[in-house]
């Protein structure tokens, strides 16, 4: 294998090793498992109803986001970077999470850039978490 080819197979005694030099005990690792994934609700629930085009909304649907495939993660990708927004993690950026937000629901971008600030903001927060988690 070349210097800089990254060895996808780890085993356990590299996980150990992990651990200790994070200073975890092996009681403290996270829990990855996909029952974590089934119980996040992914239901924003408005501080005050939003009026948009006529339409009142006390909450916003967010499941959407599990049935986002790689090719949509490609295309918002690809988004970011003809926006060419300078940020270092473009994952982490509001508009990056704003628009997979409008490909999970359907929504258009202006449902959103009309919220209310603190309203985008857990929007931003709320696919972060998904998308980190």
């Amino acid at each position: 294998m070349a210097d800089n080819d990254f060895d996808y197979t780890m085993d356990d005694s590299t996980d150990e090793e992990l651990v200790k030099a994070l200073g975890l005990d092996a009681g403290e690792e996270e829990n990855d498992s996909e029952d974590d994934k089934d119980g996040e609700d992914l239901t924003l629930t408005f501080k005050k109803p939003f009026v948009f085009e006529g339409e009142t909304y006390t909450e916003l649907n967010l499941s959407g986001l599990e049935e986002l495939t790689g090719a949509d993660l490609s295309k918002v990708d690809r988004l970011m970077r003809k926006k060419n927004s300078g940020d270092l993690v473009p994952e982490m950026s509001l508009d990056y999470a704003l628009a997979l937000a409008v490909r999970a629901t359907g929504k258009p971008i202006e449902f959103f850039r009309a919220l209310p600030m603190n309203e985008c903001r857990r929007v931003g927060s709320k696919v972060r978490s998904f998308l980190f988690n």
